[in-house]
């Protein structure tokens, strides 16, 4: 048969448009001999084909130049049948460019929230046909599209008569029309209609469209495709509650929240009309074993789930019903606790994942299910590296690979080896491979089962992982050990955090266009239709600290153009090397340590005249701290002795030590203070420019670089996470990739604001109350009465004196407030959910805090103070919040 192709789009002289194919005659799947199009003028293009009959032609059009790729179609590629009664196909296109509403493609939507009951339906291509193929998303699935026109088929313009189009893949809607009733030239519109009554809801807007048949022949078959529905709709809002995995309880719990928790979360969120659960990070933090590996975001694997979110109940019962009992008991004892015992916890769930394994290592157990078999090959190019990470982890007592002896750097002949079947430890290596395939199997059940609820899992990505995680130690080539990740100085902590995560190599990274974050976002794909990236702002540039340092003030941005000696002394600063020698007076000494100045001269030295320094011995945090170590009641002499590390005005940079960085917020300094008035001038200057201005273009650059083929690498609604130092280039980035920034009353990210306008906020964002690094909203509420008056008076709009505590009512008036902004998701976190009910609500607020970002040693261990079942019994507070969504427009 001969396929005609038709598209319109207009190129640049040089250019040509390609069509590419899964077939031989469309390229094959090879970008650069695809064939290219014929241009017959004015923008059209035309490519004439003879094609076996084929049941599903899979093709996708392009720009390219030469042998260069300039661009491609956005979104999925386009099916096509050939029908064997078919001699002629004609195939009219129309270029898909990236739509405003995009995201509405994403698989939240296709595979949740908007799913289609019928969708999928088969349609029949046939010669003597007209398919018309059209993009309509935000269809709820109360509604169905339809063909109204002037013709009798079409009903002429009789809503009533319009005919129905059959759900394809999400979003497409498709219909099959004889042409033997059609006129050569007729007109039509798409319209909406109700499911339940039938009846046409809405019309899109614009002229009538036209479609010239080309032939009614029995063997000719017309297709048009490419085309968007144009009808109003109310912008998509939902809402939902964020809370992690760990804080869950139930009355099957083992003292621990689990995957089994979370798939009853699910019903209660969708009893309460929310459509959204966020999580926090969920793999596996193993390192130490002691509660130290409750941080979730100092993750060992990037793939691995934690063993610790294995949910008992809802596995095979272990044959020895003494030993299962013992099990139950202790997880029963664990469950009362109000807290989580960390350590407890994950001892009880090793214990049992390895009794469970060797009952079903057994002939006709799980091991040998083929289920499992498919598993271990389909993920093997990560789990077997985890499996063998892990069990030298253990065997060698230690979690830093660089006391491993020989098998301190990770490889793939290594990782055979170990995985070896005639090896000894093979059976702990294939505990590994089972715990994670039980994992696996509980998270896709939850993932599988909310789709059927309409609720949507969100999954949050952390900048960095462990420095002695599984790819540190087998793809060493993609971090950067030499230095540490944080982030500058913030609300959260006036001297920067530090994260102790290893940097990336980005210029490595970028040889295979980022395959390893690719894989990491396909594979939470396999769990998640949404995603948080966590510290966003990383992608721009990432807050690297010297391995010498424990704050996060001594810091600088990488990538980053620092000054020049040139430019320094240029712009009225000529003696820049001498302010980055930590160097200060007794005036300074006793400002710090004020009545304990005696012990800090121990550790200082003079200098210059009226000037002293660190010891050698003392000169960086690092040593400060090995010094100090045994000494933990001196807090406050190590924290002043931080601070004479950091009373410098410059830093080299890392890479070009001739050029300089200016230390962040160094006008906060003692140093700074000595300065004259007009060398203070010249500082704040220069200090304000090179964060605030000098990178915006290049740091703009760097985003769009990484982040473009992360977005794009799955179907996942995207999130970020863009709190703290926030460059003016981050909000067009992130709108041209439509990913929703993260808006919160309490942290406006305008100056001179002290609340953010709620009407104000962006419609492509995530609002909150809250998040897990904040007090939750009723603990706020007592944290600073003057902040808390202001917010009465202001933001509530209430006269007289200032409650106590946040009631039930005032705490229902700012969750409306908040699900009545523009925002696209407001997800609350459930405390603040609890808050608006005085009988369900935690007794003691104070306890529900989940992190202290402060503290770079916080115990994670937040545990909600109900059962999932006396929530889901729970009517007036299910009533109240279903009320408060439905109110909001958000139901």
């Amino acid at each position: 048969m001969t396929v005609h192709f038709h598209i319109h789009y207009f190129t640049q002289p040089g250019q040509e448009i390609a069509l590419c194919g899964n077939t031989l005659p469309t390229g094959d799947g090879n970008l650069l001999t695809a064939p290219a199009m014929y241009h017959i003028g004015e923008g059209h293009w035309e490519l004439d084909l003879e094609h076996e009959p084929c049941e599903d032609l899979i093709y996708q059009y392009l720009v390219r130049e030469g042998d260069r790729i300039l661009r491609r179609e956005w979104g999925r590629p386009r099916h096509l049948s050939l029908p064997p009664d078919a001699t002629t196909v004609r195939v009219s296109d129309f270029w898909q460019p990236e739509p405003e509403n995009a995201l509405m493609a994403s698989s939240a939507f296709s595979d949740s929230l908007l799913t289609v009951p019928d969708a999928g339906q088969a349609l029949s291509y046939e010669g003597g046909h007209l398919i018309i193929n059209v993009f309509a998303p935000q269809v709820r699935p109360s509604m169905r599209v339809g063909v109204s026109g002037d013709t009798n088929l079409l009903g002429h313009w009789d809503p009533s008569h319009a005919v129905s189009m059959l759900p394809g893949e999400y979003p497409e809607w498709r219909v099959s029309l004889d042409t033997a009733t059609l006129p050569p030239v007729f007109h039509y519109k798409f319209v909406l209609i109700d499911r339940s009554t039938g009846q046409v809801v809405a019309w899109e807007w614009g002229e009538p469209r036209v479609i010239h048949l080309h032939s009614n022949l029995p063997h000719v078959l017309q297709v048009e495709t490419g085309l968007t529905c144009h009808y109003q709709e109310a912008p998509w809002r939902g809402a939902g509650l964020a809370i992690p995995v760990f804080s869950l309880r139930s009355e099957r719990s083992w003292g621990c929240g689990d995957f089994g928790d979370l798939l009853r979360l699910v019903d209660w969120v969708a009893d309460t009309d929310q459509q959204i659960i966020q999580l926090l990070p969920i793999n596996d933090t193993t390192s130490k074993g002691t509660w130290e590996d409750s941080y979730p975001y100092n993750a060992v694997s990037v793939h691995a789930l934690h063993p610790i979110y294995l949910a008992p109940a809802d596995l095979p019962p272990l044959k020895d019903t003494a030993m299962q009992d013992g099990f139950t008991a202790e997880g029963q004892r664990l469950n009362t606790l109000s807290e989580l015992d960390y350590e407890a916890a994950w001892q009880l769930k090793s214990a049992y994942i390895e009794a469970l394994f060797e009952q079903e290592k057994e002939k006709d157990g799980l091991l040998f299910s083929d289920e499992y078999l498919a598993f271990a090959r389909e993920h093997q190019d990560w789990l077997d590296p985890y499996a063998a990470y892990a069990y030298l982890r253990d065997s060698q007592s230690s979690p830093d690979p660089s006391t491993w002896g020989p098998y301190k750097q990770g490889s793939t002949g290594l990782v055979t080896e170990l995985c070896d079947t005639r090896q000894p430890w093979h059976n702990t290596i294939q505990r590994h491979r089972f715990t994670q395939y039980l994992l696996h199997k509980q998270l896709k059940q939850v993932r599988d089962y909310a789709h059927t609820k309409g609720v949507v899992l969100k999954g949050d990505i952390p900048i960095g992982v462990h420095r002695h995680s599984v790819e540190a130690w087998y793809q060493p080539e993609l971090f950067n050990p030499s230095v540490q990740v944080g982030a500058p100085p913030d609300s959260f902590s006036p001297t920067g955090q530090n994260w102790g995560f290893p940097s990336y190599n980005w210029a490595r990274m970028a040889q295979d266009d980022y395959d390893w974050w690719k894989r990491r976002f396909t594979h939470m794909a396999l769990y998640m239709d949404a995603f948080r990236i966590d510290h966003i702002l990383g992608f721009f540039r990432i807050w690297e600290i010297p391995e010498h340092a424990v704050r996060g003030l001594l810091g600088q941005f990488n990538p980053a153009m620092p000054y020049s000696p040139q430019e320094l002394e240029a712009m009225g600063c000529p003696d820049a090397n001498e302010l980055t020698v930590a160097r200060f007076n007794l005036k300074t000494l006793n400002t710090l340590f004020g009545h304990n100045i005696s012990r800090a001269m121990a550790f200082v030295k003079k200098d210059k005249p009226g000037l002293y320094v660190l010891k050698t011995a003392f000169n960086t945090q690092q040593r400060i701290k090995a010094h100090l170590c045994k000494h933990p009641a001196d807090v406050d002499l190590q924290e002043g002795l931080f601070s004479l590390c950091e009373e410098v005005l410059f830093l080299h940079d890392a890479n070009q030590p001739d050029r300089l960085h200016p230390r962040i917020n160094g006008m906060n300094s003692h140093r700074f203070s000595e300065l004259t008035s007009d060398q203070q001038a010249v500082y704040r200057h220069l200090h304000d420019a090179f964060f605030y201005h000098r990178h915006n273009d290049f740091w703009k650059e760097q985003a769009l670089t990484k982040l473009t083929p992360l977005v794009q690498a799955s179907r996942m609604l995207a999130c970020g996470e863009d709190l703290g130092m926030i460059p003016e280039c981050v909000p067009e980035v992130m709108n041209r990739l439509h990913i929703l920034s993260l808006e919160i009353q309490r942290m406006p990210k305008r100056m001179g604001v002290r609340f953010e306008n709620l009407n104000a906020i962006p419609y492509l964002s995530v609002c909150t109350t809250s998040t897990h690094d904040l007090a939750p909203l009723r603990a706020w509420w007592s944290e600073d009465p003057e902040a808390t008056a202001h917010y009465y008076r202001q933001m509530l709009w209430k006269p007289g004196v200032t409650p106590t505590e946040c009631t039930p009512e005032i705490a229902r008036e700012i969750l409306a407030q908040h699900l009545a902004s523009p925002a696209m998701w407001v997800i609350l976190p459930w405390q603040d959910w609890m808050a608006v009910d005085a009988l369900l609500r935690n007794p003691n607020p104070g306890t529900e805090r989940i992190n202290q970002p402060s503290n770079p040693r916080h115990y994670w261990r937040y545990r909600m103070h109900l059962t999932l079942e006396t929530l889901m019994e729970s009517e007036p507070l299910k009533v109240t919040i279903r009320e408060l969504i439905r109110r909001s427009g958000r139901s």
